[in-house]
């Protein structure tokens, strides 16, 4: 079957946006990518944004594989999250990796994730993270337009030091 390639870029209410010129703190819009490969003339990509030390950082695109660090001095409500579209002609797999490293020895935050589809298919799941890294496999079904989000933030401990995120193909 094939699919109509939407984007390159999307937000929940238009399929067939271009980039858009700046990104505010609340990014309604986000690369489109083809499961896990480049479009022709057009790389894979994840929009990610960070809240750290009650400053926003946001509008940048990380590749697949890319890491996005964040290091945090107040404990106070950071995060760090990416978005993306995709389309799909099979459901496939992608990895979710953090990485923490604490100031203060030992603390914990929320590592989440939800799809969505316009085929009315939805996920979503909430880990707890610990210090050091760990990887997280989700399935992503097949799709016309599906989206994911993906973030680590603080918990019921405020964590203060390093958190890393980054979206990978498993089989690379």
């Amino acid at each position: 079957m094939a699919i109509r390639r939407a984007g390159p870029w999307a937000s929940s209410t238009d399929s067939y946006l271009d980039a858009p010129d700046s990104f505010v703190e609340n990014p309604s819009q986000a690369p489109v990518n083809c499961a896990l490969v480049n479009w022709v003339g057009d790389d894979w990509k994840t929009l990610w944004r960070k809240y750290a030390d009650n400053t926003y950082d946001s509008g940048e695109t990380a590749a697949i594989g890319e890491e996005v660090t964040m290091s945090t001095t107040s404990g106070q409500s950071d995060f760090i999250e990416m978005v993306f579209y995709y389309q799909a002609v099979n459901s496939f797999d992608i990895d979710l990796n953090t990485s923490s490293d604490p100031d203060d020895g030992f603390s914990t935050g929320d590592k989440t994730w939800q799809y969505s589809t316009i085929e009315s298919g939805a996920g979503d799941f909430n880990l707890e993270f610990t210090d050091g890294d760990e990887t997280e496999t989700i399935t992503l079904p097949a799709s016309t337009l599906g989206s994911l989000s993906v973030s680590i933030r603080n918990g019921s401990f405020a964590f203060k030091g390093d958190i890393a995120i980054s979206l990978s193909d498993p089989d690379a």
